[in-house]
């Protein structure tokens, strides 16, 4: 992409041309997409920043499954998570993830995997998980477990479950707006496969 920068810089069109075609084909293969989204900020490359975003939210299962997500810092992921209505992921995938992801942050800062550790290296990226809209079996037997949660969050989503705490919006800060909708067979509605780069 710094070859691409120089020969939009220059003017050297033929060549400019070529980048995009490179950079179109990486756009394609699931698992550049954390190193492009990197790489494009780093050199100011604003277009495919941005695309590389859109893609990420769009395919955020597949991503989260690379190596190098767990290396995100809490920038990086914020950035991702901003796009909470876009994200195409399931609430209890993303919250094992976040999991996952503060027990990889612990590690690296020497601390002790525990809730109350974990929670402080998620901060407010925690409440990008829609926890009441994963079902109360799970919640009990997947969440709960983790010590993510305060008991005062645990207890108020309890009683939201069971009836007893009505809201419209949000219960302790993690909304209930759902996301995508699914299509039948578990799979996410998403636009067809296209070349992101198309109108450049």
């Amino acid at each position: 992409m710094d070859i691409f920068q120089c020969a939009e810089k220059y003017g050297v069109a033929q060549l400019a041309d070529q980048c995009k075609r490179e950079i179109q084909d990486c756009l394609q293969r699931p698992f550049n997409y954390i190193e492009i989204f990197r790489y494009s900020k780093q050199i100011h490359l604003e277009y495919v920043y941005n695309t590389t975003l859109s893609i990420i939210a769009t395919e955020f299962e597949t991503v989260v499954k690379n190596k190098n997500f767990m290396s995100l810092t809490a920038e990086e992921l914020t950035i991702f998570l901003q796009k909470a209505d876009s994200i195409l992921i399931d609430e209890l995938t993303l919250f094992k993830t976040l999991d996952k992801w503060a027990t990889a942050q612990c590690k690296l800062n020497d601390k002790s995997p525990s809730g109350e550790e974990k929670r402080q290296e998620l901060g407010p990226l925690l409440f990008q998980v829609r926890i009441p809209l994963i079902p109360l079996q799970t919640f009990s037997d997947e969440v709960v477990g983790t010590g993510l949660l305060t008991n005062h969050e645990q207890l108020t989503l309890f009683k939201y479950y069971s009836g007893v705490k009505k809201s419209a919006t949000s219960v302790c800060g993690f909304s209930l707006k759902p996301r995508r909708q699914k299509i039948e067979e578990g799979r996410w509605k998403s636009p067809k496969k296209r070349s992101y780069i198309a109108n450049w």
